[in-house]
Parts: C-alpha cells; structure tokens; sequence
C-alpha cells in the first residue's frame, strides 16, 4: 500500500512538472511570442500586385513532395497562381495599354483605375485581412499594401 501510495505522488510530480518556475514562464511567454508573430498579417511593406499576393494562393501555404496531403494542395495551388497570373499578367496590362491608347495617359486616380477594371470585368483576386490593393498613379502601377489602421482605435 505504501509502494502504491508513494508511486502515485512520483506519477502526479511528473504530471505537473518539475520544471523551475522561470523555465515554465519563459516557455509561456515563447508560445505568446510565436503566437502574436503568426496572428501578424504576412506582407510588411508595400509590393507590387502580382502572382501568390492572393488569399487562396497563400492559404496552401508550401508545397513539398514529402507531404501525401499535397497530391490535393499542389494541383489547387496551382490553379489559383495561374489565376492569378492571367490577372495580373495579361488581362490588366492589355486593359491599361488600350486604356492609354484611348485616353492618351494611364489612369490618374485609383478610382479610375478601380473603375476600369469594374468595367472590363476584371476581378481581382482577394487579398488576406489587413491588405488592400492601391494604384500608384506615378509609377502606372496596381500595389498591394497593409491597410490603414482604423481611426480611432
């Protein structure tokens, strides 16, 4: 009984830890660490609009061979950059070279530019929370920036 006893209260010091107390905080405040780094929206500074800046092409994250789950992830991946890539890479400059040609000079606002993507039906594809695109009138070119931070808050 005494055996039985004494080897329950060894069980609970594992179960519990024998870690000094300093040793446990720093782990905590490592996991917050982590945590608050990953909650940190991906994209730091201002890029220019192009291929894998969209939510769907980054929700696959990185997609290696050794995985079996990315003979699903590889192909969707995929799919979404060529997306991406016919936006980005063909449909917007041929719309803003006519748009030129028409006009005589790129759009000069970013409602302009916004606008004439609505009306040639361009979708472009959507961004992951805390981005926004903006176009730069001086440099001709469609961005992909953090969004402003809400007044007030």
């Amino acid at each position: 009984m005494r055996n039985a006893l004494l080897l329950v209260m060894v069980a609970g010091l594992f179960s519990v830890g024998c870690k000094p107390e300093e040793d446990r905080e720093r782990d905590r405040l490592a996991r917050e660490n982590e945590a608050a780094a990953s909650a940190e929206p991906t994209l730091q500074e201002p890029k220019i609009a192009g291929v894998g800046v969209g939510k769907q092409s980054q929700g696959m994250g990185d997609v290696s061979s050794a995985n079996p789950a990315n003979f699903v992830a590889a192909p969707a991946k995929a799919y979404f950059q060529i997306k991406e890539r016919i936006v980005f890479e063909q449909l917007i400059p041929k719309v803003m070279q006519l748009y030129q040609a028409t006009n005589g000079h790129l759009p000069k606002t970013h409602e302009a530019y916004m606008k004439e993507l609505e009306v040639n039906l361009i979708k472009l594809p959507e961004l992951p929370p805390g981005q926004v695109y903006r176009y730069r009138p001086e440099e001709g070119e469609l961005y992909v920036e953090p969004s402003a931070p809400k007044q007030g808050s």
